[in-house]
């Protein structure tokens, strides 16, 4: 489970804002989707910090199943609800959003399978080893969303600079 996090966090620990620069409606549209996106994920994102860091201390499976098995669900779902929720009208945002939303739906697949795993584990309906090829399998996951993430990363770097936007690391 720790590799969840460490997996995870770099990717999304570093909010990069848009700045305005003379911008069009789709630059402006751009940046306040982004921007909202990144507001919105960080405070997520803390809270997920906190939790890895209980959860980094626990002295058993239960214990660290009992840390996240209840407050990470709900904010992997909070975030895939705020993303699928998001209407953006321009073209361009639209297919940036298409990123960021597959982006945090590999997220919570993964998260998924990761607690669906530990669940099984400390409920006795599989074994250690099972849990094991299971938890593989979720990094798997997690590589691809952090494929996902360098995509929608790219993206932006590159409607950034054809929208006449600066990225600005916070």
């Amino acid at each position: 489970m720790k590799k969840l996090f460490q997996s995870l966090l770099p990717v999304l620990m570093v909010p990069i804002f848009l700045v305005a620069c003379g911008e069009s409606d789709e630059g402006k549209e751009l940046r306040n989707y982004h921007n909202d996106f990144m507001d919105y994920t960080q405070e997520r994102m803390d809270e997920i910090n906190i939790i890895a860091q209980e959860a980094s201390t626990a002295t058993s499976v239960e214990e660290m199943y009992e840390i996240q098995g209840e407050d990470l669900p709900v904010l992997a779902g909070e975030m895939l609800e705020y993303v699928e929720s998001q209407e953006p009208e321009t073209e361009v945002v639209q297919e940036y959003h298409e990123l960021r939303k597959k982006q945090i739906e590999k997220w919570n697949e993964a998260i998924t399978v990761e607690l669906d795993a530990l669940e099984q584990l400390v409920n006795g309906e599989i074994s250690e080893d099972e849990a094991t090829e299971i938890s593989m399998e979720a990094q798997v996951l997690f590589g691809e969303f952090e494929q996902l993430t360098q995509e929608a990363d790219e993206k932006l770097q590159e409607l950034a600079e054809e929208y006449n936007i600066e990225l600005e690391e916070s």
